[in-house]
């Protein structure tokens, strides 16, 4: 499970919170999950890094802004993207909707 706040691309809601140390553990998830990818994706493992989007948590609702995913909506989100995977998408990094997030 990783976050677009890994992105470094993209660095999502930046103006809302630095959160310098949770963006870095997410960015180094993403590695992880890339080199696992080129690890075992011969061994018909898939290896691929989800982002379940901002869902209202504790965490997520912490700033004074109110995130706008429930977490049954996240969860359904990913459960029907999961299937969609395939080899071909080994190592990449995507959100609770599918749509391919820059790394």
């Amino acid at each position: 499970m990783s976050s677009e706040g890994g992105s470094i691309t993209n660095l999502f809601a930046w103006q809302l919170g630095q959160v310098v140390s949770y963006r870095c553990s997410k960015a180094a998830l993403n590695m992880l999950t890339k080199c696992q990818s080129l690890g075992y994706g011969g061994d018909g493992i898939l290896s691929i890094a989800v982002h379940p989007g901002w869902v209202q948590t504790d965490m997520g609702s912490s700033t004074s802004h109110q995130a706008p995913l429930t977490l049954d909506v996240s969860v359904r989100g990913m459960l029907n993207v999961l299937p969609t995977l395939s080899e071909k998408d080994n190592g990449a990094f995507v959100d609770w909707e599918g749509k391919v997030l820059p790394w």
